[in-house]
């Protein structure tokens, strides 16, 4: 009589995420029913993406980083005894380290006394282009809280801005890695408007200022 394998389980090296590079060992940790013979105490691999990892033995190799290509790259393990028509399936990701990123802005204009979510405002390339990210946190570079500030996930430009040229620097943060910071000008509408004219040497006032005069607007 030859023992043949009713179930298996199955234990392996490592963590959720995996690092490129890595390898993953896969072992039988025990057997059911305990009389399955030695001779079907066998068990192979298969991944379902052999572009991110590869099998050697028992083991999986995650491929290097300049190998994997694909965003959120992840795939699965499957170990098999063909003798005993077993199979146990493992989900495999693989953590992509983050190593620099770069901010440029949206196209949008800030004005005073208005917020903006700040996932509207900044472009961010990461180096590589398929790393994980994990936490995004926006800071604020140089910018006196009387001018601006963040607050649930926006940034809020306040009200009476002093006069002059106001701008807001912002910069962002990915898994402890921080960008370059992004300058934003921020417009002030004029809330009064004092025109001086005279035609002839005469001052006119607004009532009869001709049309085709010189203005000037102080604001």
């Amino acid at each position: 009589i030859v023992g043949i394998m009713s179930q298996f389980a199955i234990g392996i090296s490592g963590n959720d995420y995996y690092l490129p590079g890595s390898s993953i060992v896969f072992d039988v940790v025990s057997y059911a029913p305990g009389s399955v013979t030695d001779t079907n105490k066998v068990f192979a691999l298969r991944v379902s993406d052999d572009s991110i990892a590869y099998v050697d033995g028992h083991t999986v190799v995650i491929r290097d980083v300049t190998e994997i290509t694909t965003s959120n790259p992840h795939f699965e393990v499957t170990v098999y005894s063909e003798p005993n028509g077993l199979e146990q399936t493992f989900e495999i990701y693989v953590y992509i380290p983050l190593d620099s990123v770069v901010a440029s802005p949206k196209p949008i204009r800030l004005e005073e006394n208005n917020a903006y979510a700040l996932t509207d405002l900044l472009e961010c390339s990461l180096t590589p282009n398929n790393a994980t990210a994990e936490s995004i946190r926006y800071e604020l570079v140089d910018v006196d809280e009387s001018i601006a500030t963040i607050r649930d996930g926006k940034l809020i430009i306040n009200d009476d801005l002093p006069a002059g040229v106001v701008t807001v620097s912002l910069c962002v943060e990915i898994n402890g890695v921080k960008s370059n910071a992004v300058e934003f000008d921020v417009y002030k509408p004029a809330h009064s408007i004092t025109l001086d004219a005279e035609v002839n040497g005469e001052a006119l006032s607004d009532t009869n200022l001709p049309i085709s005069s010189k203005n000037t607007a102080d604001t």
